[in-house]
This record gives C-alpha cells, structure tokens and sequence, in this order.
C-alpha cells in the first residue's frame, strides 16, 4: 500500500504531470512498477529483471568485461556446452553501449578469443560477438 500511495504522488488527474516508479528487488527478483503494467504470462516464464539491459547498467555502472569460457572436452558431459554457450550469450544480451567485452575460450590453452581489445558494446558488435559464438566449437 505504501508503494501505490509513493507512487500515486507523482501523477495528477489531468496528466499534465504522469509519474513512473520502478522498483526490482535484487534477492529476488521481485519487479513491479507503477502505473501497472500487465505481462503476457507466455512471454514472461523466465523473465528476470535483473538480466534486463537497463537493470545490470543502472546497479554496476559502465563495466570493462572479458568473458572466458571453458570449452575442453568435459563441457561436452550434460549437455555444459550448450549452457556454457547460452550463458555467455545472456551476460552479453545485459551488456549497454557504456560496456566494452571481449570472449576468450579455453581448453587447456586458449583456443579462441573474439578480439585482442575490449570491443564496445553497440548493437553491431553485440551481433557479431552472437555469431563468432555460434562458429566455435564449445566442446573441446
């Protein structure tokens, strides 16, 4: 109740003047905002505001990130690859124009590196980065 009073404080009935609050909790997960927002239940299994873009940059700031995966032959056991694979994929979907990164893969040496230099993180190179994922082999 405390939310929706905070919350209604910031609009006015003629909406000369509309009023967002946001607010994630961090332990959980938890989101709701203000006015309400409905989800599409479909869409939302496995949502998580916290590997939402705007989420990650507003509670690290802008980040320097070398993402190194192990890609030797035990990765190939359950299935690891596959979420090695989609797990590097997520931290690069929450990464901003503000981020620079790179992906080096590993074995028992270096078996890959996207890029010697931190690249940053426009949409362009976000893209590029997806591709060279899909054409390394992530099981040794």
């Amino acid at each position: 109740q405390a939310y929706k009073t905070a919350a209604a404080k910031e609009a006015d009935g003629s909406f000369r003047h509309v009023g967002f609050s946001y607010y994630g909790d961090q332990a959980t997960g938890a989101y709701t905002s203000w006015p309400r927002e409905d989800f599409c239940p479909a869409k939302s299994v496995g949502w998580d505001p916290r590997a939402r873009p705007w989420y990650a940059a507003g509670a690290t700031g802008p980040k320097d990130v070398i993402i190194i995966a192990d890609v030797s032959s035990s990765m190939g056991t359950a299935h690891r690859h596959i979420l090695a694979q989609n797990a590097v994929i997520s931290i690069l979907d929450t990464l901003t124009w503000r981020d620079f990164a790179t992906i080096i893969l590993f074995n028992d040496d270096i078996q890959a590196v996207y890029s010697e230099e931190l690249r940053p993180m426009t949409d362009a190179n976000r893209d590029a980065m997806k591709t060279w994922c899909g054409r390394q082999s992530w099981k040794g």
